[in-house]
């Protein structure tokens, strides 16, 4: 699908100014939801006796096995979890397909494997591989229809970063190697005329022959293979500028959905032609294994190639590769998929009408959120100035940065006070009560003109948000919204997974271009950075040429695109009229120290946005035809009582019947302290209601068990593919503010634009 989401005239209008991209991602799960019905096995439709926990047994097992019999999930698992494919998941389900079942040790707990996996693929939109495919919507035009075959037109396999990582790590220790290593000044050092300034440590006076060293390499504007930048006489002085962190001595893997290339281009200079050649056929002996990937059709073709791939990097590594903690997180193999699947979708005007006053309140409240955030971070940065200025000459971003890092902590305490003002605001916006209710869009409208007029202080990205927005089909056929979640200061399409699957990337980046005419200032993130992986975000995909300034605050492998950044130590940081500025000595630019740390505030908080407190029981709220609250709970993990294993009672029905007196509904997703993401439930599905259980024995007594209602519930899900089978899904929307923003950053001696931040 290629659309035109470029310009003002072409976006969707809502209610306040507001606006949305008309081009949205379109998540779904990747295999369909009533894969699930094989899991379902009620043990009160079955009569007491001696025989109930024989049939419900069988059921189950029945039902894991028409799981595991399926290829798509095979071939899932196998990319998720390849040891237990390799362990015990491929001969069972050949002896599945043989017609001779075999009985395994420890079947409850193999079976809840299974089932965690086959929620997930089922019933989560997420968004990796066949099993949480990319497709696209358009926003706008007469109708809502869903088009495609529902087939896969694309899949790319991608080579984790941390990978080939490892692989440079392991040739840049390598001494027959040193002399070909290519050599650069550290992107997050800068050199002054007392000598160079590096992160967190002292100025290091240099050398004369130090400070000739750097020379050559900042007039050389490009790395230096060790052999030519200096003699043996000069090796002692690198290994110094190295062991001190002022040079990068070896290859660089930028982070980027394309490592290898970046790795075969050094490789392309370096003149010793044995060693060139050598390593090069390593790295193309990794790629052709990469390719093998791309070509298997089957879990056990998958698992075979797979194992190429392991050899080729252990061959190019000398040793085997695996994830470092620590470094670019990434999946459990080296390599990840991501799909474009031919399901696509035109939203019609008379349900974007319909969504247009409840979404504005919803994104007027988040400029409020980012605003309040956005003030309290300047006036803890400016206070931790004032504090730094007095006992140094000067405070560089980076001083400041490490001095006030507890600002970037989203648990920070100082922003505990704006979540519960928020949800405060949010009370007096929405009905109160036990009930469910629903608010008429219009008087939301009032009262949040009155409590969400934001007063604070904005960044460049706090102008964009994205909601994730799902359809719900009604037992009279109508079409209704209900909000997943709202991502506050981010476009959550500047992730590669979906830059990757566009059908057109260059009109994503016009459209990000369109929205950034005042520009952004975002940092290179190092490769240990934490938030950082090899398909998403940070660091952004969509960069439009020129319009952004990138500074480095660790030893990062460089942009991928080969922008020049500006060290941290190079920012000097001054205040003005209150206004904390950052001016780089040698590039020429000045920004607000706001802007500069706004990749690090949207991380704050971007996944702030809670409306109400979580609470025992809470009701569906309706703002118009947008539902913004689903029905919550909230227990102890003490409240459950003792629940017994499923080798105990393999129907649950302890766990079945509690739910049942706190009058849950039958589809919920949980969410505990002992994972991550929420997973489904589905309290008729024996094997389902035991991983609840085991997450809550997992628990302390005092921790919470919360529960959400699925919404859209099972017989309400609205994408189809052309057989009718259906499927789980949401829309990932970019919503941009209408409010002008300042620039965020000009040339020094340039007037800035009025208003700063």
């Amino acid at each position: 699908m290629r659309v035109d989401a470029t310009t003002e005239s072409a976006r969707i209008k809502l209610d306040q100014g507001w606006q949305l991209w008309t081009v949205a991602a379109l998540r779904s799960a990747g295999l369909p939801f009533g894969r699930l019905d094989a899991l379902v096995a009620r043990a009160e439709d079955l009569a007491p006796g001696p025989e109930r926990e024989m049939t419900l047994r069988d059921a189950i097992r029945r039902g894991i096995e028409a799981i595991v019999s399926q290829e798509d999930f095979r071939l899932a698992l196998t990319w998720q979890n390849p040891d237990a494919m390799a362990n015990w998941v491929a001969g069972y389900a050949a002896s599945i397909l043989a017609g001779s079942p075999v009985q395994l040790d420890r079947m409850d707990r193999r079976g809840a494997l299974i089932a965690r996996y086959a929620q997930r693929y089922c019933a989560k939109n997420d968004t990796i591989g066949f099993f949480g495919p990319v497709a696209w919507a358009e926003l706008g035009g007469p109708e809502t229809v869903i088009r495609g075959s529902g087939a896969l037109t694309r899949a790319s396999v991608g080579l984790e970063v941390w990978a080939l990582q490892a692989v440079a790590r392991a040739w840049n220790s390598d001494p027959a190697l040193t002399h070909v290593l290519p050599v650069r000044p550290d992107p997050a050092v800068s050199l002054t005329r007392d000598g160079v300034r590096r992160p967190l440590r002292h100025l290091m006076t240099l050398s004369d022959q130090a400070r000739e060293l750097l020379d050559r390499l900042t007039r050389a504007g490009a790395d230096i293979p060790v052999g030519r930048l200096c003699g043996e006489q000069d090796r002692t002085t690198l290994d110094e500028l190295r062991r001190t962190g002022v040079l990068q001595v070896g290859f660089r893997v930028p982070i980027d959905g394309h490592p290898q290339r970046h790795l075969g281009a050094q490789l392309t200079e370096i003149a010793d032609p044995v060693v060139r050649e050598r390593l090069t056929a390593l790295l193309a002996d990794i790629e052709k294994a990469q390719a093998g990937v791309q070509e298997a059709a089957t879990a056990d073709e998958l698992r075979a190639a797979f194992d190429a791939v392991e050899r080729s990097l252990t061959a190019a590594a000398g040793h085997p590769v695996r994830p470092v903690p620590g470094l670019t997180p990434g999946g459990r193999t080296p390599l990840y998929l991501d799909c474009r699947r031919d399901l696509d979708a035109a939203i019609g005007a008379p349900e974007l009408d319909a969504l247009a006053v409840p979404m504005s309140v919803l994104l007027d409240a988040a400029r409020w959120l980012c605003a309040e955030v956005g003030q309290v971070a300047h006036d803890e940065l400016a206070r931790v100035y004032r504090a730094l200025r007095p006992v140094r000459d000067e405070v560089t971003l980076a001083e400041l940065q490490f001095a006030a890092a507890h600002v970037f902590s989203p648990s920070c305490e100082l922003y505990a006070p704006v979540t519960v003002d928020f949800r405060l605001r949010w009370a007096e916006v929405l009905p109160q009560g036990t009930e469910d209710a629903s608010m008429p869009a219009d008087r939301a409208r009032q009262i949040a003109d009155i409590v969400f007029q934001a007063q604070g202080r904005l960044w460049a990205a706090a102008r964009t948000h994205s909601p994730d927005v799902m359809l719900r089909r009604t037992a009279d056929g109508d079409l209704r919204w209900v909000l997943g979640e709202l991502h506050v200061a981010l476009n959550t399409l500047e992730s590669r997974v979906f830059a990757a699957q566009a059908d057109d990337m260059d009109a994503l980046v016009a459209a990000v271009a369109a929205d950034s005419a005042v520009g952004r200032v975002v940092p290179v993130y190092p490769a240990s950075a934490p938030e950082v992986s090899s398909r998403t975000y940070p660091p952004l995909a969509l960069d439009p040429p020129g319009a952004y300034r990138y500074w480095s605050y660790g030893s990062d492998d460089g942009h991928p695109c080969g922008v020049v950044s500006t060290p941290a130590t190079d920012l000097v940081v001054t205040e003005h009229a209150g206004e904390l500025l950052a001016t780089t000595r040698r590039d020429g630019w000045q920004a607000p120290v706001l802007e500069c740390f706004g990749e690090f505030l949207t991380a704050v908080v971007v996944n702030m946005y809670r409306i109400r407190e979580p609470r025992r029981c809470a009701p569906r709220i309706d703002i118009g035809d947008l539902t913004v609250c689903r029905r919550q709970w909230r227990f102890r993990a003490e409240e459950f009582g003792t629940l017994p294993t499923s080798s105990r009672e393999i129907g649950q029905e302890t766990l079945r019947r509690w739910a049942e007196a706190q009058g849950l509904p039958r589809h919920v997703f949980v969410k505990t302290a002992a994972g991550a993401k929420p997973f489904y439930v589905d309290f008729a599905a024996p094997v389902l209601v035991d991983n609840l259980a085991r997450s809550i024995r997992r628990l302390t007594a005092e921790a919470p068990v919360d529960m959400v209602e699925m919404l859209p519930a099972p017989d309400e899900l609205w994408l189809s593919d052309p057989s009718g089978t259906r499927y789980t899904s949401e829309l990932r929307l970019v919503a941009v503010d209408p409010q002008p923003h300042p620039s965020a950053s000009w040339k020094v001696g340039e007037a800035p634009d009025a208003g700063l931040c």
